[in-house]
């Protein structure tokens, strides 16, 4: 079979579809890799979005058994608190009665706290109802109530004794004693009675030259310096 030679003229038209099909091919091939690049990203988000979706998962969940543990823990101490402030109130107040009760709006997530006091002969009522004196021995009784519950190594009480009358000084003296059996106690006061119960005495003092100076003072040591000293008189007669 003989050989004819190409049209020229289909040679260029050949040649015309070539240099259009050749950008098309190369940019087929860079599609291809660019899905292949997203499928492999695409993949790669699902992982993680199941990783964040399992810590979301997690996290809720020890949320919500932490809440249970708070509440639960609440519950526990605030019925051990209510037993040890009761206790304690009429301990102080020689009679009566107090509670605590939660004060739940139904707003906010965790309730408030009120008190409700009925001293020896009075009717009971809000805490803000009292006397100065009735607050602060109701407070008094509070403090050590959470401290029977929660002891700590030492507190300190500064004038809470201020608003007083005497007996009640007295009463608080005996509770301020008890108390210091488990806890170290330092308590700043004005007041003679509650100074009679202390252990040690520091305060402050202006001498002559009117400079400020800082005293301290051990009852028992005194009360042996006391005693040696009256027996020496007691001896010279």
């Amino acid at each position: 079979m003989p050989l004819v030679a190409p049209d020229p003229e289909e040679l260029r038209a050949l040649e015309r579809l070539r240099r259009k099909i050749g950008p098309l091919e190369a940019g087929g091939a860079s599609i291809v890799m660019e899905h292949q690049e997203l499928r492999s990203r695409l993949e790669s988000l699902e992982v993680q979005t199941r990783d964040l979706d399992g810590a979301i998962e997690k996290a809720a969940t020890l949320m919500r058994e932490l809440d249970l543990l708070v509440e639960s823990t609440f519950a526990e101490q605030f019925s051990a608190l209510q037993t040890t402030f009761a206790s304690n109130f009429q301990l102080l107040f020689g009679g009566g009665d107090a509670q605590l009760r939660l004060a739940d709006d139904g707003e906010s997530r965790r309730p408030g706290v009120e008190i409700d006091a009925r001293p020896p002969l009075k009717r009971r009522q809000q805490l803000s109802l009292l006397s100065g004196g009735e607050r602060a021995l109701t407070g008094v009784a509070l403090l050590l109530g959470m401290l029977a519950v929660r002891p700590l190594p030492f507190v300190v009480l500064d004038e809470v004794d201020a608003a007083l009358d005497e007996a009640n000084v007295t009463r608080f003296g005996d509770a301020i004693r008890e108390l210091s059996e488990r806890t170290q106690v330092v308590v700043i006061t004005h007041n003679r009675g509650t100074v009679e119960v202390a252990d040690s005495l520091w305060g402050v003092t202006v001498g002559e030259d009117a400079a400020s100076r800082v005293f301290g003072l051990r009852l028992d040591e005194a009360k042996r310096i006391a005693d040696q000293a009256r027996a020496e008189r007691e001896a010279a007669r």
